[in-house]
């Protein structure tokens, strides 16, 4: 315990004590299903109660050593992890049930500042409290937050919940689990699960209407990233170039772009250089008025590598498309 922590005597081995009263139980449970940590706000407004009988019993809990409270009064916490384990694991999965729908409940009528209502804990809430409508829109968000931040793995965790949840929702919702299995791909995709990506990819092909040639393309050329990946060149070209039509007949010009930067990199692992520079021009074109700066920065790399090895003449051109890269991608 630090030293901005207050609490009495632990009780021994992890154990609640023994001559608990009932109310006191119930707020363990409660406080148990919350966390390891929990305010005093929520813990009273998930109880149905107000602040002030509770403090009394959670003060009584502290001189226990059944918690610690931090200076305020407003934060609480189990005295050990094993303690509150312990209280968990002896709800029945029914009373869990309750007791985490009614905590997703009052964090959900928090004020909406930006701090009382975050939607990772409502989705973890509503998840466990076994309501799939309210997780789904919960964990979507904060897998779509943790993703915007850049935090791969916590995203990944998120979707998945929301893939599980999908299944239990009534309707057809095969465009929102298609377009989550992509997410899903590409996420594995970028921490170097490439056997991973892969599988939900053609989960997604699988999942997803025929009648949405952009995402069968995106899905394809994913795949194809994936084939080049693992040097499988000729699988890399064909899902290239399949998804290079689609892109085409749908007048996407960043997804034809796209798949001609793949082939150029095919090209350039075949040692056929020319070729690459030349799907490289290609993609260049169709980039034209579409400048995405990561996409130009990425693409400046491949022009670089290309005419580096197109003999003398071309590498002052290869230093200025490197410079150029650096300008795109810092």
């Amino acid at each position: 315990m630090g030293a901005d922590e207050l609490g009495g005597p632990r009780a021994p081995g992890g154990r609640p004590p023994a001559d608990l009263g009932a109310d006191e139980e119930r707020i363990l449970a409660y406080a148990s299903s919350i966390g390891s940590e929990f305010d005093l706000g929520l813990l009273a407004r998930a109880l149905g109660t107000t602040a002030v009988p509770l403090a009394d019993s959670l003060e009584r809990l502290v001189r226990r050593g059944v918690l610690w409270q931090r200076p305020g009064g407003e934060r609480f916490g189990f005295a050990e992890e094993e303690l509150r384990g312990r209280v968990y694991r002896s709800l029945t999965d029914s009373r869990r049930r309750v007791l985490h729908r009614k905590i997703a409940e009052a964090l959900e009528a928090l004020p909406a500042d930006g701090t009382g209502r975050p939607a990772t804990e409502l989705g973890r809430h509503f998840f466990l409290g076994k309501v799939p409508e309210k997780s789904l829109a919960y964990n979507r968000r904060a897998a779509d937050e943790a993703r915007a931040a850049e935090e791969p793995e916590r995203a990944i965790h998120l979707y998945e919940r929301v893939l599980l949840e999908i299944e239990h929702l009534p309707g057809d919702h095969r465009r929102e689990r298609a377009e989550v299995c992509e997410l899903l791909g590409d996420l594995l995709f970028a921490v170097g699960n490439y056997r991973g990506a892969d599988r939900r990819y053609l989960e997604a092909l699988e999942t997803a209407s025929t009648t949405d040639p952009n995402l069968t393309a995106r899905l394809l050329l994913a795949r194809a990233e994936i084939a080049r990946e693992g040097l499988e060149l000729a699988a890399a070209a064909r899902g290239a170039l399949e998804a290079r039509q689609l892109f085409e007949s749908s007048g996407d010009a960043v997804g034809v772009a796209e798949t001609h930067r793949l082939l150029g990199r095919l090209a350039f692992a075949r040692g056929e250089y020319t070729e690459s520079l030349e799907e490289n021009m290609r993609s260049l074109e169709r980039l034209e008025g579409h400048r995405d700066p990561h996409l130009m920065g990425l693409l400046s790399i491949d022009l670089g590598n290309s005419f580096a090895l197109q003999g003398a003449d071309g590498r002052p051109v290869a230093i200025e498309w490197y410079h150029h890269a650096i300008d795109c991608l810092l």
